[in-house]
């Protein structure tokens, strides 16, 4: 099936509606050599070998050079259909570069892409940009979609808001080409016409993209820069917008945990709200804590709050021996007779064991002004006390922004009111402990400082001593200079 806008959406929505995301260079063959050429010069390819083989090659994860990804991955091509990967890169050099309408870097980095693009196209490149899941949710007020029909509704969303001429390939609701690409918001990848990785980089880099593409093509002439083609300009981050419903508001990090939405009448009335759910570190590790709940209106529905009736409900069925506090509430009562503020509670919960999921229902109100419809809602979910790694972070809730625009992107520092790095939020594979390609960069760097005891990993008590040397420093004069 072919997807334009309008057929997107078709699978999600109801009729009444449809009226209206350091290895060494393997070495690059002549930019005209045959096939058979090009496979004498290179080393020979092998499939990924896991994380240890990627770490040993390509700090950090990711796919190591000279390896080709699993020929089984598949992706939403241009047009929306679902294919092979492999359809789309066979045969001549191809780019892939992730990115969302949530992630700083991307929109920082895609300017200088459509620069290079522009140069080497002509010559026989192919370039996609990959939606992927949302790096930071609630930027700009897109939440993470349930259906794919969602996903490739926010990439139509990107095209028309950031002006791209690059095509763009949209990530399965498994994001398969995520977790290929080692589980980063903006990497950028180079394969050769076999398929062969000969370029990576965790975070989208038009220098060293250039360079590459010089080092295996050729360079260019007069190379186009970012500033000549006048794209629009896009803020890197949003705060949450304060409107008419007062904000959630914490000074620690909370950690998104599973939200699996029963989406058996999704194709009949979509998930116009969708919930969100995060835990206290201690809620998550011994599970008594604090539980956040989100109701975010999805923008790409364009639907709002109805005030002039009743307000949001939910209500969670408890199993045996766990205790939530309160176990159901109703969302404030608003002046304004309509807007899309999200609704948000904190909870206190008991004995949650990470087996046992808890069943909550919500019931709300949608209005379409452009379809001109109001009706109710019924919607439910299941929460499982386990961490969410592709649910992306939200700032200042479960992502603290560091001192400076850079550190945000790097995952680490502190907040702007003095937060302190959280254990669990770099535990990226749920271990109890911290390797060092979990770190961001600046921690990363001083791995060996960290680790006291030399077993190649940081611990709680490790990762206490360095909170504690954080506070330390902050106390004879503000914010440390470093991790």
């Amino acid at each position: 099936m072919r997807y334009a806008l309008a057929t997107v959406l078709a699978l999600a929505l109801p009729a009444s509606m449809l009226s209206a995301d350091p290895g060494q260079d393997a070495q690059a063959p002549p930019p005209n050599g045959s096939v058979d050429q090009r496979a004498a010069q290179q080393p020979p390819k092998r499939p990924l070998r896991g994380r240890e083989e990627r770490d040993r090659q390509n700090e950090g994860g990711g796919p190591a050079i000279g390896t080709t990804l699993p020929a089984q991955l598949q992706v939403h091509d241009p047009k929306g259909e679902l294919v092979a990967l492999s359809t789309l890169t066979n045969g001549q050099y191809t780019v892939i570069i992730g990115g969302c309408l949530t992630c700083p870097k991307y929109l920082r980095a895609y300017p200088d892409v459509e620069a290079i693009a522009k140069d080497y196209a002509p010559k026989d490149v192919r370039f996609y940009y990959l939606y992927k899941t949302l790096a930071h949710p609630e930027n700009h007020g897109y939440v993470q979609p349930f259906v794919i029909e969602e996903r490739i509704a926010q990439v139509q969303d990107a095209k028309k808001k950031l002006a791209t001429n690059v095509p763009w390939l949209t990530d399965t609701m498994d994001n398969e080409i995520w977790a290929a690409l080692g589980n980063r918001p903006n990497p950028h990848l180079i394969l050769d016409g076999d398929g062969t990785v000969v370029a990576y980089e965790q975070w989208a880099d038009g220098d060293k993209l250039r360079a590459s593409l010089v080092k295996a093509i050729g360079p260019i002439e007069s190379p186009t820069s970012a500033r000549d083609l006048n794209l629009p300009r896009i803020d890197y981050v949003t705060d949450p917008a304060s409107g008419v419903v007062e904000r959630v508001r914490r000074s620690d990090t909370l950690t998104p945990i599973l939200v699996r939405p029963d989406l058996t009448s999704a194709k009949k009335t979509p998930f116009y709200v969708k919930l969100r759910a995060e835990v206290t570190t201690s809620l998550l590790n011994k599970g008594n804590g604090e539980l956040y709940l989100g109701f975010h209106v999805d923008p790409v529905h364009h639907v709002h709050w109805n005030n002039l009736v009743d307000p949001v409900t939910w209500e969670v069925s408890l199993p045996e021996g766990t205790t939530i506090t309160p176990s159901k509430a109703t969302g404030p009562k608003v002046k304004a007779a309509t807007d899309i503020d999200p609704r948000e509670f904190m909870v206190k919960v008991e004995d949650w064991s990470p087996g046992r999921s808890i069943p909550i229902t919500v019931k709300y109100f949608a209005c379409s002004d452009s379809e001109g419809w109001c009706k109710p809602v019924t919607q439910t979910y299941e929460l499982v006390l386990q961490r969410d790694r592709s649910s992306g972070a939200v700032h200042g809730r479960s992502f603290n922004r560091g001192g400076g625009q850079q550190e945000a992107n790097r995952g680490g520092g502190r907040g702007r009111a003095g937060r302190l790095p959280d254990f669990a939020q770099f535990d990226i594979n749920d271990d109890g402990k911290l390797s060092k390609d979990e770190l961001p960069e600046r921690m990363a760097q001083r791995f060996d400082r960290f680790d006291s005891n030399g077993d190649g990993f940081i611990d709680e008590d490790e990762m206490a001593t360095i909170r504690k040397r954080m506070q330390q420093r902050g106390g004879r004069g503000g914010q440390p200079r470093e991790l």
